[in-house]
């Protein structure tokens, strides 16, 4: 049997002990590294975050716009998106994050998606901007390339009988009105229609909000509808009824709630944003169970 010599037993225990050393220092750094979150706030304009050096999987958490409010009736809150997304050292993700709907009257939509509110008859009394979706996206950051998405509120009607629906979740809620003509939120394979009782607002197209509909006749229905909230799809806007009263009493209608999205389904709540509006994202890594590199133990024998 062949034996090893005192010395080369000491130097590969040497070696040996100088791996393992190296290895917990590794993991003690790992360990002891905070949690970073980088925190996006409107703007009205994209913005990137880079993935720093090392990490492979980033966190994000996505508050959708509020839709716009007129004192009164309400526009619909804003939701919210959280999951933990795979992503590749040192890429560029773009952050967008929704500005809510035009408070007071005024039909603009939020940035991102929120669609605009419906005139009231002869240009007055409009219903308010849906808000806008706060998400976030790899390249080339088109539509299809969104990894996370809150969705954002439908926007408020001219009238007291009815409010915005919330954005978020699976499917956005649906504007209310008297006569069922509030947008309709939406799904998550598509946008939300207008309302049912009227047929002046327009549906959501893709992650963009459709428009409220326009009070045609003064009288028992003056103002304008509210515009659909933007989202994974938008929310449909709501419909402003084209007869001044009886035997059709109705509407305007609030903006339907657009969608939310995470890559699994799970991590959606409808209806967060109710505050300042905006919209709000996050984006957070820890180095201790974010690098790219897992530390393995390491099992060190020696023959006889």
């Amino acid at each position: 049997m062949t034996r090893r010599s005192p010395a080369r037993r000491i130097v590969s225990l040497a070696s040996a002990l100088a791996l393992v050393v190296g290895v917990a220092v590794l993991a003690m750094t790992s360990a002891g590294a905070a949690p970073t979150t980088q925190t996006f706030s409107f703007s009205g304009a994209a913005e990137n975050f880079v993935v720093p050096e090392g990490i492979c999987f980033v966190t994000i958490d996505a508050i959708g716009a509020r839709g716009g409010s007129n004192g009164i009736s309400a526009g619909g809150a804003g939701g919210e998106a959280t999951a933990r997304i795979p992503v590749t050292s040192g890429e560029t993700l773009q952050v967008r994050v929704g500005g809510h709907g035009a408070d007071g009257n005024v039909a603009t939509g939020g940035f991102n998606g929120g669609g605009a509110g419906g005139d009231g008859f002869s240009g007055t009394s409009p219903g308010d901007g849906g808000g806008g979706a706060s998400d976030v996206r790899r390249g080339p950051f088109g539509d299809s390339d969104r990894l996370v998405v809150g969705g954002g509120g439908g926007g408020a009607p001219n009238t007291s009988a009815g409010a915005g629906g919330a954005g978020g979740g699976t499917q956005g809620d649906n504007g209310t009105a008297t006569n069922a003509e509030g947008g309709v939120g939406a799904t998550q394979s598509g946008p939300g229609d207008h309302g049912v009782g009227g047929d002046n607002g327009t549906a959501g197209i893709g992650s963009q909000g459709g428009t409220g509909g326009t009070a045609s006749q003064d009288g028992f229905a003056d103002g304008g509808a509210g515009g659909g909230g933007g989202g994974y799809f938008g929310g449909g806007g709501g419909n402003a009824h084209p007869n001044a009263g009886p035997p059709t009493p109705g509407g305007p209608g609030g903006g339907g709630g657009g969608s939310g999205f995470t890559p699994d389904g799970t991590g959606l709540t409808t209806g967060v944003q109710t505050s300042d509006g905006h919209g709000l994202v996050t984006v957070t890594y820890d180095p201790s169970t974010d690098s790219c590199t897992a530390v393995s133990p390491i099992v060190v024998r020696f023959a006889g």
